[in-house]
């Protein structure tokens, strides 16, 4: 029987998360998701992350920071709940700005957003390369918020990351329990994930100029120039 560090990471630690983080979702949508839970979520993600080498480490390192901002206790009392993350910005008229929550909330966003297309383009055939999987989920989900020189810089990294078989390996999957885990945690992230989508919408650089108007993009400030 495998010990908790050998258990598949995917199968044992993403997919309980977030079932849970769903199972609260479901209850409530955004306002009953609190920003704890969502924070401390999300923040498995580092494991996947640290996993793919060092194309990614500027990611895990990302997610850290996030993670440690949005656990302040100041954070915590004025936003307890996600949604509050957002409404409290817009009441004060500064949504998406640097340091901000609801900016550190959408960063967390699409970390994950890149994990779960990975994780999807990855299960699409047992024949797909991590290279491939990652560069489309890549172009899909960041490549939007990068300045030129990072996403060359990026691009030319994944040529870099493990094999696919290697990857799982870290992450304590085979093939076959990795392809359920994905599809588990693929169905336990997606409606939370579609939410954050659409609460993000008029503040999103890549949904178009009202965000830009807003100063969102990563190349206006030197905070997240690197996020992935």
């Amino acid at each position: 029987m495998a010990t908790p560090s050998e258990a598949g990471f995917i199968s044992h630690v993403l997919v309980p998360e977030f079932t849970k983080l769903n199972g609260v979702f479901s209850q409530g949508g955004l306002e009953a998701v609190s920003t704890e839970q969502f924070t401390t979520t999300v923040a498995t993600l580092i494991d996947v992350f640290d996993r793919l080498g060092m194309t990614f480490a500027i990611a895990s390192k990302d997610v850290k920071e996030k993670r440690d901002h949005l656990l302040q206790p100041k954070v915590l009392e004025e936003s307890p709940f996600v949604a509050q993350l957002v409404s409290n910005d817009i009441e004060k008229d500064v949504v998406c700005q640097a340091g901000q929550g609801s900016r550190m909330l959408h960063g967390l966003k699409r970390l994950l957003h890149f994990v779960y297309a990975l994780m999807g383009n990855l299960n699409t055939s047992p024949n797909t390369k991590l290279y491939d999987a990652a560069k489309a989920a890549y172009e899909q989900t960041l490549a939007m918020y990068h300045a030129r020189v990072v996403r060359y810089a990026i691009k030319g990294g994944l040529m870099t990351l493990p094999y696919r078989e290697t990857f799982y390996k870290t992450l304590h999957e085979t093939e076959e329990t990795a392809q359920v885990a994905i599809d588990q945690f693929m169905a336990q992230s997606k409606d939370i994930l579609a939410a954050l989508d659409v609460l993000f919408v008029p503040y999103d650089p890549s949904a178009g100029k009202t965000a830009r108007k807003l100063h969102f993009n990563d190349d206006d400030d030197d905070d997240d120039d690197d996020d992935e």
